[in-house]
């Protein structure tokens, strides 16, 4: 939290858009504010994401609220109307035949979001990026397990995920 409010504070953007890892779609909100930027990734068939967009999108605003320990800071947002939108993707995300998949975990963890993040900002370069998972009861059971450590043999990726995310990214608005 200190990071992002040292670094923010200033002009920020907010959108939805999409990462394509191998065949499935991983839903990407994201917020900058000045020189700091979150992303929210998540798995586009669980329902329950796209009832919270829905939510976003009537209501016409959103909130964050970015916690450490006992501090906490909450920063709303008026959603701008836009002639493009995340929902094409709807259809195609919820008829997937293998339900949910652990791809936005995966995209997560693998540090990749962070590397190759660019500014909504013109003129305004990035020095932070952080990558979260926007996860219901289910995701949250895979992140503890994927959290827990790894021997130093492991690889938590490998280049065959490196070579399907790559060059994935869309953004929609």
């Amino acid at each position: 939290m200190k990071r992002f409010l040292d670094l923010s504070r200033v002009e920020g953007t907010f959108g939805f858009g999409h990462f394509r890892v191998d065949g499935r779609i991983v839903l990407s909100i994201r917020y900058q504010s000045g020189a700091a930027q979150v992303y929210w990734l998540a798995d586009s068939a669980d329902p329950s994401v796209w009832a919270a967009i829905d939510i976003m999108k009537k209501n016409g605003e959103v909130g964050f609220m970015f916690e450490e320990g006992s501090r906490g800071a909450f920063v709303p947002w008026k959603l701008l109307p836009h002639h493009e939108d995340i929902r094409i993707l709807r259809a195609e995300s919820l008829s997937h035949p293998d339900g949910l998949s652990d791809a936005a975990v995966a995209l997560a963890t693998s540090g990749l979001v962070e590397a190759n993040a660019t500014t909504d900002i013109p003129g305004t370069e990035l020095r932070y990026v952080h990558v979260n998972v926007l996860a219901n009861g289910s995701v949250t059971s895979l992140l503890q397990t994927l959290q827990a450590p790894l021997p130093d043999s492991v690889n938590r990726h490998g280049d065959r995920f490196d070579d399907a995310i790559v060059g994935a990214a869309n953004v929609i608005h």
